[in-house]
């Protein structure tokens, strides 16, 4: 039964929050190197992004260090520096994801591009309102894009029957020239991995056996029913390369990702910067597939049937 303490607890919570994320940033603006709009162009213009190319950036704004103008300069930014100036289609992930992408499902909560809320980060909830941005139909792992391929990369999510798989935006990667860039965040957290599992005779059982169907409202208003599966809750999480423990897995496929994709390294801000061509990372992936490696480990010792 809810007290009325735990009704007044529920109130004050979001004015907490909100001071001391005031007062975190206030901290950042004292202490942090300031990056200027100017210089934020300049550095991303400095990537070698080819012209006319889809770009998928993971970011992590306060790895930048401080940005005058926060996470809307750094979307402007990106807009002019890939769209504008290189007649290419910038995409980022907008994760609607609480618990977990099973919990998530299992809640039922119905999605609409157009007014769920990203919970990934400042830079995608940014990216997702400006204006222009479009937004794929999916209920945990949707995509948001802007440019000339942005609609061919998003419009197949909704009626897609996997997360990741044929038709999806991360898919689409494979058949396009496209490049990823990681904006201060780690080699590990690169959702294009999970591709593997949708579309290759993937040898670990990593998704829950339950179907679950949710509506999911695509950014025309139209209404979709969606029957999706979710990663199984804990599933080998503590092998998988998003794992602070996985150093060693993330350094494999770095450098396997480094001497057959042409990974390199940059500097945006304070933040070391990934920067990898999308359909020769997914040949690479493939590849280590084949040799035995996934993102959880080593096939000889992780068991076919769901852990």
């Amino acid at each position: 039964m809810t007290t009325l303490l735990d009704r007044v607890k529920a109130r004050l919570r979001p004015l907490v929050h909100g001071r001391r994320a005031r007062a975190r940033a206030r901290a950042l603006a004292r202490s942090a190197p300031h990056l200027d709009q100017a210089a934020l162009r300049a550095q991303l213009a400095a990537l070698p992004i080819p012209q006319g190319t889809i770009v998928l950036v993971h970011s992590a704004l306060k790895s930048l260090g401080y940005v005058e103008g926060g996470a809307n300069a750094v979307v402007a930014a990106l807009i002019e520096t890939i769209v504008t100036w290189r007649g290419g289609t910038l995409m980022l992930p907008c994760y609607s994801i609480e618990g977990g992408m099973f919990a998530t499902l299992a809640a039922g909560r119905p999605f609409d591009a157009r007014t769920t809320p990203s919970n990934l980060g400042a830079i995608p909830e940014a990216f997702r309102r400006h204006p222009g941005v479009l937004r794929s139909c999916h209920p945990t792992h949707s995509f948001a894009a802007i440019g000339p391929a942005a609609a061919w990369l998003l419009d197949g999510a909704a009626t897609a029957t996997t997360s990741f798989g044929a038709d999806t935006p991360l898919a689409r990667l494979r058949e396009a020239p496209s490049q990823l860039l990681g904006l201060g965040s780690d080699i590990g957290h690169v959702t294009y991995y999970h591709c593997l599992e949708d579309l290759e005779d993937f040898p670990i059982d990593v998704y829950a056996p339950e179907l679950f169907t949710l509506t999911c409202t695509d950014r025309l208003g139209e209404v979709h029913r969606m029957t999706l599966r979710g990663h199984a809750p804990g599933v080998l999480q503590a092998r998988r390369i998003d794992h602070p423990t996985q150093t060693a897995l993330r350094a494999l496929f770095q450098a396997a990702l480094e001497r057959e994709a042409g990974l390199s390294w940059h500097r945006v801000g304070t933040a070391a910067c990934w920067l990898v061509d999308g359909p020769a990372m997914y040949r690479t992936i493939a590849d280590l597939l084949a040799q035995g490696q996934t993102i959880y480990g080593s096939v000889h010792s992780s068991p076919r049937s769901s852990p």
